[in-house]
């Protein structure tokens, strides 16, 4: 069976927010961090976890010594290359650690909200969730050990009950491709990892840190629709590398992250603001997404950028906004699922729109596994749980599942033009959107066709 909803990309069971985008404020400092564990308790668990997981402080019985740094030695020629050449682009870094954090847990009646600092020594990321908890921090010191694993859109059976997006386990450790020493500030545990730590186990072995977040000076007071000024409960404190620095490639990171969208923002569960402060830029931006009535989902994006033609210290503001009409088409999942699949699965067409309430087929838009892969060359935004790569850049190909989804578009898109058609602005507009057979491309190229059939 077959359902449809429209402003779909918010799950059931969650609250919407509505109301304007507020404009991003100048940097405060950080108000004091309020941990709901007791700092001796959490530095007990992180003390257990070096001994109990790595053996830290236990002596190896003859003969071992050599077998264990042999294996520690492998551990970490293995995670050096995940961290350092899974990702062909710098700003699947910050992919990772958005999706990280819209699979996180918040207290209800705040707007989830990530920021992002970045300076010309680091980068510092605050997130108001709830914080992490003793199985968090022990799933961030291993791989594939991910505390989100398996609990996907339509799935049943979760402790908590709550749609994730990761599922491989291994997101944390990207970040050692810009630093070798993150540091993690949550709930009261404070602990980095050193890449260069002479056990070998420096990707995944704790040290306790007793100073503290330098990101405490980073990062604004969340506003009060983010949490009611509270505090940033999650910090990730990230010294660039030397080698990083090489090559202007931290310059080129921080011109990435001024290129991301606000459509970043249409497909998750959970995120509604995104927030970036760049002093290498002296840009400030936000990105907000608010969801409306009849699947109308408005997304736009405040900046402020520091105008060096003036002899005073002003900013230039520019404000872009779009608005979505998202259907969500809901299909029964066939016998043959990928793990972890629900009885359902969504496919979600989002269909951009003109200030007029017209269609805009102006622009290509990207095809999501809710965040952004790659463009197809669709005119309106697809997302669905497609199966992808550790690296995120593409649909996986000749695989069952992918296959049977992408089969499935056509009817959803169809769907979606009905929806469409009972809108006034958009009856007689929504023909943009109609892809052509020469203008789709890679694992999409033969949807066009499908599409104009079902027409």
């Amino acid at each position: 069976s077959v359902s449809t909803s429209i402003g779909a990309a918010t799950p059931a069971g969650e609250e919407v927010t509505s109301g304007s985008a507020s404009k991003a404020t100048p940097a405060k400092t950080l108000v004091a961090m309020s941990p709901t564990r007791d700092a001796n308790e959490c530095q007990a668990v992180v003390g257990k976890i070096r001994k109990d997981e790595f053996g830290i402080g236990l002596v190896a019985a003859p003969g071992w010594e050599s077998v264990i740094q042999n294996q520690q030695a492998r551990l970490q020629r293995a995670m050096k290359r995940l961290s350092h050449e899974l990702y062909s682009q710098d700003v699947h870094l910050l992919l990772e650690i958005i999706q990280n954090a819209d699979d996180n847990r918040y207290v209800d009646g705040i707007i989830p909200t990530i920021c992002i600092a970045l300076t010309e020594v680091g980068m510092g990321v605050g997130n108001n969730e709830l914080g992490f908890r003793e199985k968090d921090i022990r799933a961030i010191c291993d791989v594939g050990r991910s505390t989100k694993t398996g609990v996907k859109e339509g799935a049943t059976g979760s402790a908590e009950g709550a749609k994730t997006i990761g599922e491989k386990g291994i997101g944390f450790k990207s970040v050692f491709h810009i630093t070798d020493e993150p540091h993690v500030y949550s709930n009261g545990f404070h602990i980095k990892f050193d890449a260069n730590d002479p056990t070998g186990l420096g990707y995944v072995l704790p040290h306790w840190v007793e100073n503290a977040p330098v990101t405490r000076q980073l990062l604004p007071t969340p506003g009060a629709d983010e949490g009611g000024g509270e505090e940033w409960r999650t910090q990730f404190w990230m010294p660039v590398s030397q080698r990083f620095l090489e090559n202007d490639a931290w310059n080129k990171l921080s011109r990435r992250i001024g290129e991301v969208q606000p459509s970043m923002l249409l497909f998750l569960h959970r995120i509604r603001s995104i927030m970036v402060h760049d002093q290498l830029r002296q840009e400030v931006r936000e990105m907000r997404r608010v969801d409306g009535a009849d699947g109308l989902v408005t997304i736009s994006m405040h900046k402020k950028v520091e105008d060096t033609t003036s002899k005073n210290k002003i900013y230039k503001a520019v404000q872009q906004t779009q608005t979505f009409l998202l259907v969500k088409h809901s299909i029964d999942t066939p016998a043959q699922a990928k793990a972890g699949a629900g009885a359902k699965t969504d496919i979600v067409v989002a269909l951009p729109m003109n200030e007029d309430g017209s269609s805009d087929g102006t622009t290509r838009q990207k095809v999501c596994a809710y965040l952004p892969l790659r463009s197809y060359g669709f005119r309106f935004a697809l997302h669905a749980d497609w199966i992808v790569p550790s690296s995120r850049e593409e649909v996986v190909k000749g695989n069952a599942w992918t296959e049977w989804l992408r089969g499935e578009v056509p009817s959803a898109f169809m769907e979606a033009v009905r929806i469409a058609k009972t809108r006034d602005a958009m009856r007689s507009t929504f023909y943009h959107f109609i892809p052509r057979e020469d203008e789709l491309s890679g694992f999409f190229r033969s949807t066009a066709s499908s599409i104009l059939q079902g027409l």
